[in-house]
């Protein structure tokens, strides 16, 4: 029982090599091929950050027969993608194709596969944040788990974006067939990221701009509502579209002290904790409720506008304090108004 790695050279990805290692016998035991996680690397192509691969292959101690470990799901999609759309292949790529040998299929191929992305050692997605946040200085003492935690509101907005764009165009579609005539194409929705991936909406200066200005609440009475998606992408929706009634309102939100117990933000709080008190609750409840406390707060303020803040008082300049000059130890020949001048 033993795995041993020979060698891990590096080739040029080839549509070819694509092809030939997506279509060798497999190792025992490989996970199925799911067509989400072939979607996810689709994306990763279009969004152009599809880097180079590091692929496996098993050889059989004693044998010739060489299968393959790892690397099912990116050969697929790229061979996929060389057939039937060659302008899109990454270029300029290159391949890592670790040989590694085996005593036995029934003994180690187990092992073998819990080399690759274990997750006990794995890096966590809130670790992976740490590389995306080092490329920005305004995120300087950032926490990564704030970052994952705006960005995963900034995710779900989007989202809801997408569900609202392919609504609309279901109804269109609809009166189009209704009509006898060719249903429009469906505009295009908002790319997503995955949670380990999170980190690449920051190439946005709009959604880093957001995560900074969300930063001031970090410490606030009410920072627990942060983490909870749904209301977080209302906070986004709200500084979208009306940024200064977003920071009056999330402020007294975030604060819990707007003096009216009554106001919107007071009784959004209360439903919030209410909502996670519940047994059952989803990020799409936490979205409603904010939602609504936002609308109902831009009514009131149109017909009641919220008071500006009165500035703070102008500290008062005090005299500046009298020195007393005497020598504590006069020098010889120096009276009590100065140093002496020898006459």
């Amino acid at each position: 029982m033993s795995i041993r790695l020979l060698k891990a050279p590096l080739y040029d990805l080839t549509p070819e090599l694509c092809q030939r290692f997506s279509i060798m016998p497999e190792l025992e035991g490989e996970r199925d091929l799911k067509e989400s996680h072939v979607q996810f690397l689709n994306d990763r192509i279009t969004a152009g950050t599809f880097y180079s691969p590091t692929w496996s292959v098993a050889i059989v101690n004693g044998t010739s027969r060489q299968l393959r470990a790892d690397g099912q799901h990116s050969s697929t999609l790229l061979s996929r993608v060389a057939k039937s759309e060659p302008e899109r292949f990454p270029q300029g790529l290159t391949v890592v194709i670790k040989e590694y040998e085996i005593d036995s299929i029934e003994n180690d191929a187990a092992d073998l596969f819990n080399l690759f992305d274990n997750p006990k050692s794995a890096r966590t997605n809130t670790d992976a944040m740490s590389i995306y946040r080092a490329h920005y200085a305004e995120f300087k003492g950032f926490a990564n788990e704030f970052l994952v935690n705006v960005a995963k509101g900034i995710n779900f907005y989007l989202g809801d974006v997408g569900k609202e764009i392919k609504k609309q165009h279901e109804k269109v579609a609809a009166k189009a067939q209704k009509k006898g005539l060719k249903a429009p194409k469906c505009p295009a929705v908002p790319l997503r990221n995955e949670p380990r991936h999170y980190g690449v909406y920051w190439l946005d200066p709009q959604y880093r701009e957001f995560a900074v200005w969300m930063r001031q609440w970090n410490s606030a009475r009410c920072a627990w509502i942060i983490p909870k998606t749904g209301a977080l992408a209302q906070v986004f929706d709200s500084w979208l579209s009306a940024p200064k009634n977003a920071e009056n309102f999330w402020g007294f939100v975030f604060r819990e002290d707007h003096p009216d117990p009554d106001h919107p933000s007071r009784k959004l709080v209360l439903k919030l904790r209410a909502l996670g008190a519940r047994p059952r609750h989803t990020a799409d409840d936490y979205r409603s409720c904010a939602e609504e406390s936002w609308a109902t707060y831009l009514l009131k303020t149109k017909s009641e506008p919220e008071p500006e803040p009165e500035p703070e008082p102008e500290p008062i300049a005090e005299a500046p304090a009298v020195v007393d000059q005497t020598p504590l130890f006069p020098l010889p020949g120096a009276s009590a108004m100065g140093p002496g001048l020898g006459i």
